[in-house]
């Protein structure tokens, strides 16, 4: 199974060293949606401006934005 890092970037990068193996880029998808869910749950953090960039490698896969209602 493909090895997904999942970071998370405002101002500064917070990278996932470990990584993540997921069977494909729809569910690393999902995954980086359940990561903003848990941190914007767990989180009192103004999360406007915040993103998650997953990676497959050197292939950047999704750049999905913490939206409100996510």
């Amino acid at each position: 199974m493909p090895l997904y890092r999942f970071a998370v970037h405002n101002s500064h990068w917070h990278d996932d060293s470990e990584g993540t193996e997921l069977p494909d880029d729809g569910a690393a998808r999902e995954a980086a949606l359940q990561v903003i869910r848990d941190l914007k749950k767990n989180d009192q953090t103004r999360w406007n401006g915040w993103t998650i960039k997953v990676t497959q490698g050197d292939r950047q896969v999704w750049q999905i934005p913490f939206i409100e209602g996510q």
